[in-house]
C-alpha cells in the first residue's frame, strides 16, 4: 500500500511539473513551448554569422580608410611634396657634376633603383651606395657623400624632369640643403649618430 501511495504522488507530482495538459474536449489552455527546434536554431546562428561578417566588414573598410588617411596626413607632416606622394620618384646623383647616379630616394625596397634595396644600388658593398662606409657616398669624409657635415659637394635630389628638390646633405649649413623634412630627419639622425646601420633602418623601414 505504501508503494502504491508514493508512485500515486510520484505521477501527480511529474504532472503539476509538466504543467496542465489539455484532453480531448478539455478548454484548459497548454502552456506555450519555449523549445527551439534544430533548424530554429540553425537559422539563428547563421543569421547571427552573416550580421557578425558584415560588421567585421565594415571595421576593416573602416581601419583601411584610416590608414590610407593617416598614410596622406603623414606624408605632409614630414614634408614631401604632393608631386612626390602621388608617385614621382626622387632621384639621387653626386659627384663631379653630378653624373653618378646613386638611388631612387622614395621608391620601393624592390626596386633594383632604390637605396633601400639591399641587392641593388642600395648595397653596403656597392662602390656607389650612400650605404658604403668606404666609398666615395658613404665615408663621412668624403666630399662627395650626404654624410659628411662639413662637405658643399653632397648629392643632388632631382625628378625625371630635372626639378631639383636641393641636396642631400648633413651639413646643416649648406646653401641649398633640401627642405624636405623626411629626408633632413634622416640626415640629421646620420650626422648626431654615426651609425649607417640605424639610419639605413630609420630611412628604409616601411
Amino acid at each position: 500500500m505504501r508503494v502504491r501511495s508514493w508512485l500515486a504522488n510520484l505521477d501527480t507530482t511529474s504532472r503539476n511539473r509538466r504543467g496542465p495538459v489539455r484532453t480531448a474536449g478539455s478548454s484548459t489552455r497548454q502552456p506555450i513551448s519555449c523549445a527551439w527546434t534544430r533548424t530554429d536554431f540553425s537559422a539563428r546562428a547563421a543569421a547571427k554569422r552573416k550580421k557578425k561578417l558584415l560588421t567585421d566588414g565594415r571595421k576593416r573598410s573602416s581601419m583601411a580608410g584610416m590608414r590610407l588617411v593617416c598614410c596622406f596626413v603623414f606624408a605632409l607632416l614630414v614634408g614631401l611634396p604632393c608631386h612626390a606622394q602621388a608617385g614621382k620618384a626622387l632621384l639621387l646623383f653626386g659627384g663631379k657634376d653630378h653624373k653618378t647616379f646613386l638611388g631612387c630616394l622614395n621608391c620601393s625596397p624592390k626596386s633594383a633603383n632604390s637605396v633601400c634595396n639591399k641587392f641593388g644600388v642600395g648595397s653596403k658593398f656597392d662602390t656607389n651606395s650612400i650605404w658604403n662606409k668606404f666609398g666615395d657616398f658613404g665615408s663621412r669624409f668624403s666630399e662627395y657623400s650626404p654624410w659628411n657635415k662639413f662637405s658643399g659637394s653632397a648629392p643632388i635630389i632631382v625628378d625625371k624632369d630635372g626639378g631639383s628638390y636641393g641636396y642631400f646633405s648633413a651639413n646643416k649649413f649648406h646653401a641649398d640643403r633640401t627642405r624636405i623634412k623626411w629626408f633632413v630627419t634622416i640626415l640629421d639622425f646620420q650626422a648626431e649618430h654615426n651609425d649607417l646601420e640605424s639610419t639605413r633602418d630609420l630611412m628604409c623601414t616601411e
